[in-house]
């Protein structure tokens, strides 16, 4: 008996010596977050992220605060009032790298998931979304945050178009505006043509009206032949417009064709002399098969009836 008790006694002193959170029947004692991770915390409650009691784990606080150790919290603070794009570099390569190495799959896809039904023009269900954010989730796993949303490759791009298809999901849309492309033009029947500075942009809108002129008229998309409306990515495409010659360094990496949207097509008088009969376009909110969404161009020509050569 009296050795039981010195044994107890002895652990006691022992642990007392050790750690005192080690004894605690509650076990030990929980995280005190830091003023990152506070901030971090308010910010996904605030948003919805977390709801129903849910929070972040104590390995989520202590890895979020040592990631952002060294952080202006009110440079945080000001980066999470605006979109990820908009937020300061610091701010983004703290969020990439707590994304990537302290938050639990279930947390990351609550983010995906809110983001997503919360961006309304994107479209997606409450189903889809459930879907995307946990498949997009095993896309950063594998790649990283940064890979997948900052410097998204073409293979990455590709992947996550596939996981939207597996989700029941078309392309996602690129919006351009107007200032997508550098110069425009028109040129033979009734044909018109943009293109951006870089020659890797063009668009080709060629609209059958046989011998009609002072006319105006509204067409509703898709257009069926002989019409041809189409957005073409590749290299050096401004020497195709209008029939002209191209050489070898002219190529053609893809073309996507309008689904939906509108055209109002105006064509001016006959002129009295020559082939130069004006011609106007409007693009109104015009959606391609790829998602690319040009929402209102307008191009403006002299040009119509004019053939190369």
């Amino acid at each position: 008996m009296t050795v039981g008790r010195t044994r107890s006694a002895a652990a006691v002193v022992l642990c007392l010596a050790v750690t005192t959170s080690s004894c605690s029947p509650s076990g030990p004692r929980p995280y005190e977050p830091g003023e990152i991770s506070s901030i971090e915390l308010e910010s996904w409650t605030s948003a919805e992220i977390l709801i129903d009691g849910d929070t972040f784990s104590d390995a989520e606080m202590s890895c979020i605060d040592r990631v952002g150790a060294g952080l202006d919290p009110d440079v945080l603070r000001s980066g999470l009032a605006s979109s990820f794009a908009d937020s300061p570099p610091e701010v983004q390569r703290f969020m990439t790298s707590y994304f990537d190495g302290c938050l639990t799959d279930e947390h990351m896809q609550r983010w995906f998931y809110t983001d997503m039904v919360k961006q309304r023009d994107l479209g997606l269900s409450e189903g889809e979304a459930a879907c995307l954010s946990s498949s997009v989730v095993d896309l950063v796993r594998e790649h990283g945050f940064a890979a997948v949303f900052v410097d998204r490759s073409d293979s990455i791009a590709a992947d996550l178009t596939a996981r939207r298809r597996a989700c029941g999901i078309g392309p996602a849309k690129v919006h351009l505006g107007s200032d997508a492309f550098h110069d425009s033009g028109g040129c033979n029947q009734a044909s018109f043509w943009a293109v951006d500075e870089t020659g890797t942009l063009a668009l080709w809108l060629s609209i059958s009206i046989g011998d009609r002129r002072d006319f105006q008229e509204t067409i509703e998309l898709p257009v069926p032949s002989p019409s041809l409306i189409e957005l073409t990515r590749g290299v050096n495409l401004r020497q195709g417009l209008c029939g002209d010659a191209v050489d070898e360094s002219y190529e053609e990496h893809s073309s996507t064709h309008p689904v939906s949207g509108t055209l109002v097509l105006h064509i001016g008088p006959t002129p009295a002399e020559g082939c130069g009969t004006s011609g106007e376009l409007e693009l109104r909110d015009v959606t391609f098969d790829d998602g690319t969404v040009i929402d209102d161009y307008t191009i403006s020509t002299d040009a119509i009836g004019c053939f190369a050569g």
